[in-house]
């Protein structure tokens, strides 16, 4: 059972973000390592699918940093992605192709670009809870 409370770096916090706005108008993506309750590292990868409204990983990508996170003895605890131009909430397509069910959904929207929001999702059987987190 994943914890519903979730701890970040602030550098972390601001990677993703910053991530997120250079990739703007499409979506950012990347892979989150650490240990269960503890967002340790962020690894911003490139969207295959150069779009507003969708992202993917490449398979290559995925296991090069798969291999890496084990190397450092952490685990994939998260994937995050950007919502260039709506909610930080998980879309219907973002719930269909949730692909890892024990890892957390972060979601970065710049809905409002000077204001970025970032939310936490356990996505499980279709079911959607938020998850807590703290900035440390």
């Amino acid at each position: 059972m994943k914890t519903q409370k979730l701890k970040i770096p602030s550098f972390v916090y601001l990677q993703i973000i910053a991530h997120a706005q250079e990739e703007w108008p499409n979506e950012a993506c990347g892979i989150l390592a650490g240990t269960d309750d503890e967002i340790k590292r962020a690894y911003p990868l490139e969207n295959q699918e150069r779009s507003p409204e969708r992202f993917s990983i490449s398979a290559e990508d995925q296991l090069r940093i798969l291999e890496d996170i084990e190397k450092n003895d952490l685990k994939m605890v998260g994937v995050y992605h950007s919502h260039p131009h709506t909610d930080p909430y998980p879309s219907e397509t973002d719930i269909k192709y949730s692909i890892y069910p024990d890892v957390f959904t972060v979601i970065i929207s710049l809905k409002r670009r000077e204001k970025p929001r970032v939310c936490i999702f356990s996505l499980e059987n279709s079911y959607v809870s938020e998850v807590e987190y703290t900035i440390i």
